[in-house]
């Protein structure tokens, strides 16, 4: 069974890939400026939201090792 870490890298990387195949699909098959405009649209909004993903991942992480040193510390304090 995948982490949840290990679902959000995929989910991320696979929308980077789905965008990046859309874009270079919609290029090859249509020249108007207008539908180049919100093909490039769609590719932002897709790439923010894979950075935004990846951020709140980063910050699960550091919460977690934060919290996991303060009990740590806690139990050592409470040993001696």
């Amino acid at each position: 069974m995948m982490s949840n870490l290990q679902l959000c890298y995929t989910f991320c990387t696979g929308v980077t890939l789905f965008a990046l195949v859309l874009h270079l699909n919609y290029t090859a098959f249509s020249q108007s400026e207008s539908s180049t405009f919100f093909m490039y649209v769609i590719i932002i909004i897709i790439i923010m939201i894979t950075i935004i993903i990846t951020i709140i991942i980063i910050i699960t992480v550091v919460v977690v090792v934060v919290a996991v040193a303060v009990i740590a510390i806690n139990i050592y304090h409470t040993s001696e």
